[in-house]
């Protein structure tokens, strides 16, 4: 069976379901967007649970590390956008 061409209209359909407002966060009086919050929470986090797998014994079942660890972090900070900021 032949692959089907996606039409063009499909990129743009994705790049308006990417666009939004960046929220700002007032922290002692600067502003900064709030992916970077998400990003250190998410950073925290996954330092927090690759100690606690670890601890466990599950790292060493994980797949490649190097893979793992990234795709954690970006799940948490999606998951912290979500949840905090997108209204």
């Amino acid at each position: 069976m032949a692959r089907q061409r996606r039409k063009p209209w499909y990129a743009v359909a994705l790049a308006l379901g990417c666009t939004s407002c960046d929220p700002l966060i007032d922290v002692a009086g600067a502003f900064f967007p709030a992916w970077i919050l998400c990003i250190l929470v998410a950073i925290a986090a996954t330092a927090l649970l690759r100690v606690a797998f670890a601890r466990a014994g599950i790292e060493r079942n994980l797949g490649p590390l190097i893979v793992i660890y990234p795709s954690l972090a970006t799940g948490i900070a999606f998951g912290c956008w979500v949840v905090f900021f997108r209204r």
